[in-house]
């Protein structure tokens, strides 16, 4: 009885920590600006729709995209293992329908929602990219996992506002007509996220 009462009193105390941490975080969020009021210096979040970028393709479906986030899972004792993961982006721009902002997604965490999921063996002829599943070997149970972002998905942006031309951006000025770019700073990544509640 009084092992039971414990585990109610430290359930209620984490209920309680993780509403407080959770409204610290909102707190301590960056604010969400139009692009045409983002200015250089500024650590903001935008939210609007993919318009170009450049071009990767998906390794386990060959899609065409601007990110990808592919995993291949083999069950275990403890919960699935990761077998093999691969995580890609390239500088795509957003416009939120005020302007364009260029995303450079060096270092950004990519939040994708896995939108293609299969479980069976590996077979090499549904696989779009060899090279992904070299080292993956033969099991009878795995799970291939992946999500794109793709030009016209809709995107949360938060990053540290910069001018195209600042540092090593110049590269992509050809992706849109616009001066402003996304970027992490030194101690806060850029984050983008195709994730509903984000948006």
């Amino acid at each position: 009885m009084e092992l039971q009462a414990l585990s109610w009193a430290l359930a209620a105390a984490l209920v309680v920590y993780g509403l407080i941490e959770r409204a610290r975080v909102r707190r301590s969020a960056p604010r969400r600006v139009s692009i045409q009021d983002a200015t250089p210096g500024g650590f903001v979040r935008v939210v609007g729709r993919i318009v170009d970028g450049g071009s990767l393709v998906a390794p386990i479906t060959g899609r065409t995209c601007v990110s990808f986030d592919a995993v291949i899972l083999r069950p275990a004792a403890g919960g699935p293992q990761i077998v093999t993961r691969g995580m890609r982006g390239t500088p795509f721009v957003v416009d939120d329908g005020t302007g364009k902002i260029l995303v450079d997604p060096r270092g950004a965490y990519i939040q994708v929602v896995y939108d293609h999921s299969e479980v069976g063996p590996l077979d090499l002829a549904k696989v779009s990219d060899p090279e992904f599943v070299a080292e993956v070997g033969r099991a009878s149970e795995l799970r291939f996992d992946e999500g794109v972002l793709t030009i016209g998905e809709q995107v949360s942006v938060t990053g540290l506002v910069t001018a195209v031309g600042d540092g090593d951006e110049a590269g992509y000025r050809r992706l849109a007509t616009t001066s402003l770019c996304l970027t992490g700073a030194p101690a806060r990544p850029a984050v983008v996220s195709e994730r509903t509640a984000d948006l």
